[in-house]
């Protein structure tokens, strides 16, 4: 068993000094250098495509979120559409005056119910009551 705690013995530091100098003068250094710089230089440095180099990558984020941003800030910021945009029909119910309008309410009413009739995307498919209230919209009674 080997005991640490004894003090360094002579012979074994004369024995690894010699050891040692001889790995030292079998270590040719330049030429260990350029071995090391001839296999660097033949070993084949692999490129990446230009659309994977690091730089193109963040370019390509920051042009994503620029537009993803861009997108969301607009609907954000879009106003909503009025209500009484949704309660127009066709253009043959913007062309009608208030006075029209008020001719016509008494004719629908004596008609029967408008909820029966298929709706076309005009005024033919609103009840009564619905015109009443397109009515007022149109004369700022809202």
């Amino acid at each position: 068993m080997i005991d640490f705690d004894e003090k360094e013995d002579p012979e074994l530091e004369r024995l690894a000094r010699g050891l040692g100098a001889a790995a030292a003068e079998r270590l040719d250094l330049d030429r260990t250098v350029q071995g090391v710089l001839g296999r660097l230089k033949s070993a084949r440095v692999e490129e990446r495509p230009l659309w994977a180099q690091p730089r193109v990558l963040r370019i390509a984020a920051a042009v994503i979120v620029l537009i993803g941003g861009g997108f969301a800030a607009r609907a954000l910021l879009q106003p909503s559409p009025a209500p009484v945009a949704a309660a127009r029909g066709g253009s043959e119910v913007d062309d009608l005056s208030a006075d029209q309008l008020s001719q016509l309410l008494p004719a629908l009413d004596s008609a029967g119910d408008a909820a029966d009739a298929p709706d076309e995307g005009g005024i033919e498919g609103l009840s009564a009551t619905e015109l009443r209230r397109l009515l007022a919209a149109m004369r700022g009674e809202g």
